[in-house]
């Protein structure tokens, strides 16, 4: 319930700042590690990436590209 309701929180994060990049990779994370949800998370993670490249903060690209490139816990 807890990472239900953070979910929600980070949700309506991005609803109101649809170019917040940590906003969609801690969403990306959580539907990935904590809910289960790969379509979501990759979806969220894949947004991510391409904010921060935008932001040029490739250290955060390289660790979304990671958490991408394994499989989902």
């Amino acid at each position: 319930e807890l990472y239900d309701e953070a979910c929600n929180a980070y949700r309506e994060v991005v609803r109101i700042k649809p170019d917040f990049a940590d906003g969609h990779f801690m969403l990306g994370k959580l539907y990935r590690e904590q809910l289960s949800d790969s379509d979501k998370s990759i979806y969220h993670l894949k947004r991510a990436e391409k904010l921060f490249m935008k932001l040029e903060d490739y250290q955060r690209v390289g660790q979304i590209r990671q958490l991408l490139s394994r499989r989902p816990a």
